[in-house]
């Protein structure tokens, strides 16, 4: 407990949390207006690395608690340390049940798949196919790959310049990622633009009349394929429909304008 005590001690003394406190409660007050821009102008290296060797001391201490872990584990699991059925309840401060030592297995085998990911680049295996393969590098991190000051684009009033962060390998914790090959990032992209803060982006426009102007059914018809053949969506559009291009001009202009639905695609 200790050592994980320190390592998230020493993430959080790696990072520049300064803030002025009397400045917070202004903005708290409304007595200064304040935009993304001009806050990150007055606190340029918030959440940016202040020592990295505080990070790496953190590394140093999530690896002893991990060996440590191991090490309990073992004599948790040896004959006569944990509870069987039927058996004697043991007196322990910490006690395994027999029926709880295939999940503990699994456990072990999480955690020494995190102590390889440390010290060497990690391949993720997951169902999903455009995150299975993925390469992770846990060691960056603690080498301050995560500085957010640095990675974020800058601002222009309350919206980024760009649409892309500007280094797409996160300091190496992703290497050789980029924005064609990563899906991370992909949709940390497309969060940017659904949150619409990227300068210039396409907008829905203000007025229904505008949109339906450029409406574009096929557009629309591949963004919201939810709507399509889905009973539990009112109303939902039929596939096979003759005239499905104006059933969703239909579906749009009563309910997806103002559901905010889009028509057309993100850069």
């Amino acid at each position: 407990m200790a050592n994980l005590l320190g390592t998230f001690a020493g993430i959080e003394a790696g990072y520049n949390f300064d803030l002025n406190l009397g400045h917070l409660q202004d903005l708290d007050m409304e007595l200064e207006e304040v935009t993304v821009q001009s806050f990150r102008e007055r606190y340029p290296n918030l959440l940016g690395i202040r020592d990295v060797s505080m990070h790496r001391k953190a590394k140093v201490f999530l690896d002893a608690a991990l060996s440590t872990y191991k090490t309990a584990s073992a004599e948790l699991r040896a004959q006569g340390r944990y509870e069987t059925w039927g058996g004697q309840e043991l007196d322990y401060l910490f006690v395994l049940h027999e029926e709880d030592l295939e999940e503990e297995e699994e456990f072990l085998d999480d955690l020494q798949e995190l102590h390889d990911a440390l010290t060497s680049d990690y391949i993720l295996e997951d169902d999903d196919p455009e995150l299975n393969g993925m390469k992770i590098s846990l060691s960056a991190l603690f080498e301050g790959g995560l500085d957010l000051a640095k990675l974020l684009p800058a601002a222009e009033g309350d919206q980024f310049v760009s649409d892309q962060l500007t280094d797409p390998t996160l300091g190496g914790i992703l290497p050789g990622a980029s924005y064609d090959n990563n899906a991370i990032l992909q949709d940390l992209r497309e969060g940017f633009y659904e949150d619409e803060i990227v300068l210039g982006q396409r907008v829905l426009p203000d007025t229904l009349e505008e949109a339906l102007a450029e409406f574009d059914p096929k557009i629309y018809l591949e963004l919201n394929d939810e709507l399509l053949d889905n009973w539990n969506v009112y109303p939902y559009l039929n596939s096979q429909s003759e005239d499905l291009e104006n059933q969703a001009r239909q579906h749009f202009e009563w309910w997806g304008y103002w559901e905010g639905r889009r028509y057309f695609y993100y850069p």
